[in-house]
């Protein structure tokens, strides 16, 4: 029995990653076909990695394990997405307070007749990035303040970046290449 259930599980982790390396795949090629250059100065990267490795990089979208993803340009619209997609998946309201206590706003978002849980998460959102907090910071505190204390599987989310280091990287390669055709 518990043989089987690991054999299920390595079987499912195995399926999923190779959906992951097809699609970035597939990805790649499109942005070859269509002249793109900046495909490759964009990096996935899981919530389950040092948040310090966001440090210096421009969010683009929120890749959900089940392939959706979301376009976020902004590390506030990042902050937004990630409590908007707990709360949808079930944990409602627990995400404003865990926000609440994290930003000692608690009493405040208690006092509140909110409509619509939504409108709350959309303010508690707005209580994290409105802190001067650094991206890796905002990150950390979504982590730490709300999907662990919730057991919030965030492990598997990923965020795809786009990183100007690489691309300086990329351009100073592509004009070394340039002067030794010359």
């Amino acid at each position: 029995m518990i043989q089987n259930r690991s054999h299920e599980f390595l079987y499912q982790i195995s399926k999923e990653l190779h959906e992951k390396i097809d699609r970035q795949i597939l990805d790649a090629i499109n942005r070859l076909e269509n002249q793109e250059t900046d495909y490759c100065c964009q990096l996935e990267i899981p919530l389950s990695k040092l948040s310090t490795y966001f440090v210096g990089k421009t969010p683009l979208s929120v890749i959900y394990p089940n392939g959706k993803e979301t376009y976020t340009p902004t590390w506030e619209m990042v902050v937004k997405e990630l409590l908007l997609t707990c709360a949808d998946d079930g944990y409602g309201r627990l995400v404003a307070e865990k926000v609440g206590e994290a930003c000692n706003k608690s009493d405040y978002l208690k006092s509140q007749k909110w409509a619509f849980y939504r409108d709350e998460i959309n303010f508690c959102s707005k209580l994290i990035c409105d802190r001067n907090l650094t991206e890796d910071q905002m990150i950390k505190t979504v982590i730490e303040k709300v999907f662990i204390p919730l057991d919030y599987d965030y492990k598997r989310i990923c965020l795809r970046v786009y990183d100007p280091f690489i691309q300086s990287q990329y351009q100073a390669s592509l004009q070394d290449s340039n002067e030794e055709l010359f």
